[in-house]
């Protein structure tokens, strides 16, 4: 049997769950985004994930988009999934939930008798309060642990699957998941739901911890002039330890480590808790790389090779890479930038690759490219596994 479904959002979560569950179900999309919904339903999607288009080609007469809020909301659903963004407010330091709490009004002035699940990352504690204030049960959290460029197929192979609120409703919403993407049991981890909420913004936190925890060994390393790769493999030798998430980086940065580290160090009553430390450590990274390079008086010019956080990634928003930008002084800044045409920062733009590395003293890059292997010598990066 079908399920009817309406999805808001069409970020990359809200768009990855609408094409893995039109696989079996009738799925809107709503986005307000007029013409990403108007490109949608001709068939040109917003990200270009390589799964995307063969899904969409495949089950396209299950699944539209649409703009009219109204509309959206005139129908009668099985689930309501809300993948709405949660950007931190840095003034009040905490999510800005305001866009889900409109929704949810609006939701049920409608009268919709449906079940809604939060994919969106949300406060701790704050479904519980959205249930009590509208008297509403039908609400799960179900956050996601996505991958970028690799979304969809995350949704149909999930790490795991956390639901939180009530069994009966969760229980039914696991089952549609079961029947359009492969899930193992016992990955499946069903909670109330501020559990649910902790277990999204605790699993991003440890990840920004191991990230510092590598850079601070990569920073040691190149104030004691050693060989970085050489120590990381022995210290994940230790199965305990293990061999991943390991590779040295300019920062953590992107959609999730960032906002959702800050959140967690603001959910405590004292300034000094290891997600504070977490956040400060991140941003001494930065000055560490940043007086490296100030040091140098012979480098006029510092080519930055792609904003991005990952390899053929769309995402430069909040890339770790700007932290170390701003704090460089008296040297001339030019980027190369392919997927991303945005002027961040009122960099120089550089679109000829070769211009660009004539140009270039030296070239600051967060993740090595073999494109750039003809000037290796003049490559700045702490990549010293080549990868994600």
């Amino acid at each position: 049997m079908k399920n009817k479904i309406l999805i808001v959002g069409m970020g990359y979560v809200g768009l990855a769950n609408a094409l893995m569950l039109s696989q079996k179900n009738d799925v809107i999309i709503f986005d307000i985004d007029k013409m990403k919904v108007y490109n949608f339903n001709r068939g040109v999607l917003p990200l270009g994930e390589d799964m995307y288009e063969t899904f969409y080609n495949k089950y396209r007469d299950n699944i539209i988009a649409i703009s009219d809020e109204s509309q959206a909301l005139s129908n009668k659903y099985d689930f309501i999934i809300i993948a709405l963004p949660t950007d931190y407010d840095q003034d009040k330091k905490a999510f800005n939930t305001t866009s889900i709490e409109d929704l949810i009004v609006k939701i049920i002035d409608h009268n919709i008798d449906t079940c809604i699940v939060f994919k969106s990352t949300l406060p701790i504690g704050f479904t519980r309060l959205i249930k009590e204030k509208f008297q509403y049960d039908q609400i799960l959290v179900s956050p996601e642990f996505l991958r970028e460029n690799k979304a969809l197929s995350d949704c149909l192979n999930p790490s795991r699957i956390v639901v939180g609120g009530n069994k009966i409703y969760a229980m039914k919403y696991v089952k549609m998941l079961k029947n359009v993407s492969k899930i193992e049991k016992e990955k499946v981890f069903i909670m109330n739901e501020t559990e649910s909420e902790a277990v999204k913004l605790f699993s991003n936190a440890y990840l920004a911890t191991r990230v510092c925890f590598f850079n601070e060994l990569d920073n040691f390393s190149l104030i004691h002039n050693l060989d970085a790769k050489t120590i990381i493999s022995g210290v994940c030798s230790d199965p305990r330890i293990g061999d991943h998430y390991n590779n040295p980086s300019f920062g953590f940065g992107g959609y999730c480590l960032p906002k959702d580290t800050k959140q967690l160090a603001n959910n405590y009553p004292y300034a000094d808790n290891l997600f504070s430390a977490v956040l400060n450590n991140n941003n001494k990274r930065a000055e560490i790389i940043a007086q490296i390079l100030n040091r140098d008086d012979t480098i006029k010019t510092i080519g930055i090779y792609k904003l991005a956080m990952k390899k053929s990634s769309y995402n430069c928003r909040n890339s770790a890479i700007f932290n170390i930008i701003s704090k460089l002084q008296n040297k001339n800044l030019i980027v190369y930038e392919p997927l991303d045409k945005t002027n961040f920062n009122n960099l120089k733009r550089i679109d000829d690759l070769s211009v660009f590395k004539q140009m270039s003293d030296l070239i600051l890059c967060n993740r090595y490219d073999a494109l750039l292997e003809d000037v290796k010598y003049k490559v700045f990066t702490r990549d010293v596994f080549n990868e994600n």
